[in-house]
């Protein structure tokens, strides 16, 4: 009878090399034999045998990992184990196999372990649909406009509208349509750069993570900073006021 097990996790991850020997020396142990493929930026898969291969890996931008593979096989191939490392809804997934449940049940406690420090201080903000968040801006905007609208038009008598003010109304909704599309690009740009939900700190990924951190702490702090800010000036105006 052969265990087959399978679990999938949503977070997002920063991969570093402490947790990669983790996996390899867990898999070297409970497995056997161990391999890793990882996918690269210029379209290349690149697979190695030893950990201090894959350790060594330069990992440059132009070459830097997109996702990783990590399998181990026992010599008789009765025992199997893979887990994976990349950038989708579900970034890390675990594929167990073995005739004991017990070793089935060791692997998966044992790497879910090490997947559990992997998971970065920003999963929560990496998993919002901007686009979802944006459109529903936009409606809400949308409606905000249009019951403004309709309020002035009961009181003031509805002028009519010639067909050069027409093309100038056309022409401003375009532009508005157009700047809202523009900051939606931007904002989804910025998120998917500096919010990834995968995060490979191998190599020279390590100095391109702590760029990165420190701008995420940075526009996180300055972000807060100015709505505190805010909030306090509101107030310190409404008690002034009263």
């Amino acid at each position: 009878m052969a265990i087959r097990f399978e679990l999938s996790f949503r977070t997002a991850f920063i991969l570093r090399s402490d947790a990669v020997r983790r996996i390899w020396t867990i898999m070297q142990t409970g497995i056997g034999r161990v391999s890793a493929t990882a996918r690269c930026a210029d379209n290349a898969r690149r697979e190695f045998t030893t950990i201090d291969a894959l350790l060594g890996f330069d990992n440059t931008r132009g070459k830097e990992i997109r996702s990783l593979e990590i399998a181990g096989r026992s010599d008789d191939w009765n025992k199997s184990a893979d887990i994976t490392f990349r950038s989708s809804t579900e970034p890390i997934s675990i594929s167990l196999s073995a005739p004991a449940e017990g070793d089935v049940s060791r692997l998966r406690d044992d790497l879910s372990d090490v997947v559990a420090g992997t998971k970065a201080w920003y999963s929560g903000v990496s998993r919002i649909n901007l686009g979802i968040v944006l459109m529903a801006t936009f409606g809400f905007l949308w409606v905000v406009a249009q019951i403004v609208a309709v309020g002035s038009t009961r009181t003031d008598p509805k002028p009519s509208v010639t067909v050069e003010r027409a093309f100038v109304l056309a022409a401003d909704l375009v532009l508005v349509l157009a700047g809202f599309m523009l900051v939606c690009w931007l904002i989804n740009h910025l998120h998917s750069r500096y919010f990834p939900r995968a995060t490979f700190a191998l190599g020279q990924g390590v100095d391109r993570f702590e760029l990165d951190d420190k701008i995420r702490w940075v526009v996180l702090i300055g972000f807060f900073v100015s709505v505190f800010a805010s909030l306090v000036v509101a107030f310190a105006s409404g008690w002034i006021k009263a």
